[in-house]
């Protein structure tokens, strides 16, 4: 297979001592790496491909200096699971192996994420930093010209056409959640029947629904863009 022959070329173009830096990034990518929930139990399975190849080049080079790098590391306990280099888990670590790992933090729930998430930046093993717009500063305190970062909110206030545009839209989607809502409840028994798992279909249903409000959102940055179409014009900056 394909992956499978640029896996191994990348394997052996590293050589059997490679001791530099393996650095994931969109390591996010790899984050439904072997552990999926299975009726609200924290198991553990075999993962996609991608997730476990790249625990696999871990384990490949021990001596390896492993740097995971991603906006969405992990939202979920489970998509911890090729990040076997933070040491929660293994020989001398809080959990003897992933699988313990994962349900002491299923349990725990969010808080327990904001506890390990917290102890692991105590430690300097996790970090999490935001764009500063401040100046940036000398050695000495002294502030370095034109570093800081200017910007200004642009305040769009709506027409009489504008809103009533939007209000009619949102008309009509009230109108529409309370049509689907009934022929949802209409369907269950059917959709329960044929997927064996009511709450699950009940839930996305109304998911796929929701997603559909995205409209909202694109009628707004329709609306906002109009302003900044006529500062561009203008030469202003925005």
């Amino acid at each position: 297979m394909e992956w499978c022959q640029r896996f191994n070329q990348l394997v052996e173009w590293l050589g059997p001592d490679f001791d530099g830096v393996i650095a994931f990034d969109e390591a996010h990518l790899i984050k439904n790496a072997a552990a999926t929930p299975h009726g609200g139990k924290a198991t553990v399975d075999q993962g996609t491909q991608r997730g476990n190849m790249g625990i696999e080049l871990q384990r490949r080079f021990p001596q390896a200096r492993v740097r995971y790098f991603s906006a969405t590391g992990a939202t979920e306990a489970r998509h911890m699971a090729p990040y076997e280099r933070l040491g929660l888990w293994g020989e001398g670590a809080p959990f003897a192996d992933f699988s313990t790992f994962l349900v002491a933090m299923e349990r725990g729930g969010v808080a327990a994420m904001e506890m390990l998430f917290r102890d692991l930046k105590c430690v300097g093993t996790y970090l999490s930093r935001t764009i500063n717009y401040g100046p940036t500063r000398n050695s000495d305190g002294s502030i370095v010209p034109n570093s800081a970062v200017e910007y200004e909110p642009l305040l769009h206030r709506l027409s009489e056409d504008e809103r009533r545009q939007y209000d009619q839209i949102a008309d009509l989607w009230s109108e529409l959640l309370i049509a689907f809502a009934v022929s949802l409840f209409m369907a269950l028994i059917v959709i329960a029947a044929a997927l064996c798992n009511a709450q699950y279909s009940y839930a996305n249903l109304w998911h796929s629904k929701y997603a559909t409000q995205r409209s909202f959102s694109i009628l707004f940055w329709k609306l906002s863009s109009r302003l900044q179409l006529k500062l561009l014009a203008h030469g202003s900056p925005l």
